[in-house]
C-alpha cells in the first residue's frame, strides 16, 4: 500500500483525503481496519491530511453540504437550481446516498481503530498547526453525534483537550468547534465527580432555601462517567459561551443547555460554579427564545439551579415570575416546558423573598396553580399543590423578633390571609375532603385514579397546616 512507504505517505494521504469526498470510497476505507491503522500512523507527518480524512469519514455528504452553505448568501436549494439551469451534469442519486446508518458504522470503525487518541494528540500537541487542530476538532465534534461513543471520548481525553485548548488564544472557528464538541459529549453523559471532597465546599446560605424534590426531568443518560473536578468545572465556561453566542445555532444552544442541566445536577459545587459564572443571567435569556426546544431547555436548566439563593433572586422579579407562571399554565401547547416551569416555581417559592413576590402579585401569583390542578394531569397537579404547600409553610424567620427584617414580619399570617378564601384554596379543600373517593374513581369518570394519593396527601397537609 502507498502509505507503507515513508517517502510516499504524505502524498498517499493527500490522495486519500481527496477520494474521501466520495461516499463509496468512505465506506471502503472504514471497512478495512488495516487501511485505517495505516492512515492513523501517518498523523505525525501529515496531520492535516489525516484529520481531513477522519473528518470526512465521520460525516454524511448531506451534512457536509449544509455546513458548506451555512452563513452563505445562497442556499443549497438555490445552488441546485443554478446547476439545473446551467445543465451541469451532477452525480447520480445512488452515488449521493449516505444514510445515517453508514455514518454511524464509519464512526465506530474510526473509534475502534484508535482514531480518538490520534485526534486528541493532534489537538493538544504544539507542533501541529492551527488548521490541523481545527479539522481534528471538527472530526471529534462529528464523532460526538454518536451517542454510544461519548463516554469513550471523555475517557480518551478529548474533553480535557477541548477544555485546555479553549484556555489558549485560538482561532474562533477552532474555539467554536471545541465548545460544540464539549456540549455534545456531555449532553447524554452523567458527569459524576470523583469525590465531593475534591471540590469547593457545599455552598451555604442564611436565607431559607430549603431543598426539595427535583421536579425537572433529567436527560436520558447513555453513560455515567467519573470526571475529575477540573473537567466538570472547566466545561462550564465554554458551555455558557455557546449558549450566549449570537452566532450559535438553535441546536448548539439546545445541547449546550442540556449539558449545563446535567452539570448543574451533579452536585452543589458545579451548580454554584454555573451561577458564579453569571449562568442564571445567560441561561434565563434563552427562556425567551423563539425556538420551542431551546426555550424548554432553558426553563429546565434554570429550574435545575434551584434552590440556590442567586437563582431564587431571579424569581423575585415580578416579570420573571409572570413569564414562568404563563409557561406553567400553557400545558396544552408545550407540556414539557409547563412541567419544568411549574416545578421550578414550586421550588423557588420556598425562598422568603419569592413568597413576598407572590404576595405582591396577589391572585396573579397563584391563579396559574388553579389551572394546573384543574388539568387533571397528576404531574402538573402535584407541582401545583407543592407550590401552594411551600408557599404556606416555613414562613417564620428564626431568631429574636428584633432581629427579623421588617418585610418578613408576620409573613405566615399575611400569606394565609392571601390564600384562604380564594378559589384555589377552596379547590384544594375539596380535594382534601373528597380525595380518597376521587382516587378510587377513574380519570375518565372525573376522578384521579391510581397515583393520586400523593396529591391528596399534600392537599390535606395544606388544609390542616397550623
Amino acid at each position: 500500500m502507498l502509505l507503507e512507504e515513508p517517502d510516499s505517505a504524505e502524498r498517499g494521504i493527500e490522495i486519500l483525503s481527496y477520494l474521501t469526498n466520495k461516499t463509496a470510497f468512505k465506506n471502503v476505507i472504514a471497512s478495512s481496519s488495516t487501511a485505517l491503522t495505516s492512515i492513523l500512523s501517518a498523523a505525525p507527518s501529515s496531520s492535516f491530511g489525516v484529520a481531513s480524512i477522519l473528518s470526512a469519514l465521520t460525516v454524511s455528504i448531506e451534512q457536509q453540504r449544509k455546513d458548506a452553505f451555512r452563513d452563505k448568501e445562497i442556499t443549497e436549494e438555490q445552488y441546485k437550481e443554478l446547476q439545473k439551469m446551467a445543465m451541469e451534469k451532477s452525480t447520480s442519486e445512488q452515488d449521493e446516498l449516505d444514510p445515517i446508518e453508514a455514518v454511524s458504522t464509519r464512526i465506530m470503525a474510526v473509534v475502534d481503530a484508535g482514531g480518538l487518541l490520534t485526534l486528541k494528540d493532534i489537538i493538544v500537541k504544539a507542533e501541529y498547526t492551527s488548521s490541523s487542530k481545527t479539522v481534528a476538532m471538527e472530526a471529534c465534534m462529528q464523532i460526538a453525534t454518536e451517542r454510544g461513543v461519548r463516554g469513550a471520548m471523555i475517557q480518551a481525553g478529548v474533553l480535557k483537550a477541548a477544555i485546555e485548548l479553549l484556555k489558549e488564544d485560538c482561532e474562533e472557528k477552532l474555539a467554536a468547534h471545541a465548545r460544540f464538541c464539549i456540549a455534545k459529549m456531555l449532553v447524554t453523559t452523567n458527569p459524576i465527580m470523583l469525590s465531593d471532597a475534591q471540590v469547593s465546599p457545599r455552598a451555604t446560605s442564611t436565607r431559607n432555601t430549603r431543598s426539595g424534590k427535583l421536579f425537572v426531568p433529567r436527560a436520558s443518560f447513555t453513560h455515567t462517567v467519573y470526571m475529575p473536578p477540573s473537567q466538570c468545572m472547566g466545561s462550564i465556561p465554554p458551555l455558557l459561551h455557546l449558549v450566549q453566542e449570537h452566532t450559535s445555532t438553535n441546536l448548539q444552544q439546545f445541547e449546550g443547555l442540556l449539558s449545563l442541566t446535567n452539570l448543574g445536577g451533579a452536585n452543589a459545587a458545579t451548580k454554584s460554579h454555573i451561577i458564579a459564572s453569571k449562568g442564571v443571567k445567560i441561561i434565563s435569556y434563552q427562556v425567551y427564545s423563539e425556538h420551542e426546544l431551546v426555550r424548554r431547555a432553558a426553563v429546565e436548566c434554570v429550574a435545575n439551579l434551584l434552590p440556590h439563593e442567586k437563582t431564587c433572586e431571579y424569581f423575585t422579579v415580578a416579570n420573571n415570575f409572570k413569564i414562568w407562571s404563563a409557561y406553567a399554565r400553557d400545558y396544552e401547547a408545550q407540556f414539557e416546558t409547563s412541567r419544568a416551569a411549574a416545578g421550578g416555581l414550586a421550588m423557588a417559592v420556598s425562598d422568603w423573598d419569592v413568597k413576598l413576590t407572590v404576595l405582591e402579585l396577589l391572585e396573579e401569583g397563584t391563579e396559574w396553580v388553579l389551572d394546573l390542578i384543574e388539568s387533571a394531569n397528576l404531574e402538573l397537579m402535584h407541582r401545583g399543590v407543592v407550590f401552594v404547600k411551600n408557599l404556606m409553610i416555613n414562613n417564620e424567620v428564626e431568631g429574636a423578633p428584633e432581629d427579623v427584617p421588617e418585610k418578613y414580619k408576620n409573613l405566615k399570617k399575611r400569606i394565609e390571609e392571601a390564600v384562604k378564601g380564594t378559589k384555589l384554596h377552596d379547590t384544594i379543600t375539596v380535594l382534601a375532603l373528597k380525595g380518597d373517593e376521587m382516587c378510587r374513581t377513574e380519570v375518565e369518570e372525573g376522578g384521579l385514579g391510581d397515583g393520586g394519593e400523593q396529591v391528596i396527601l399534600l392537599c390535606k397537609q395544606i388544609i390542616y397546616l397550623k
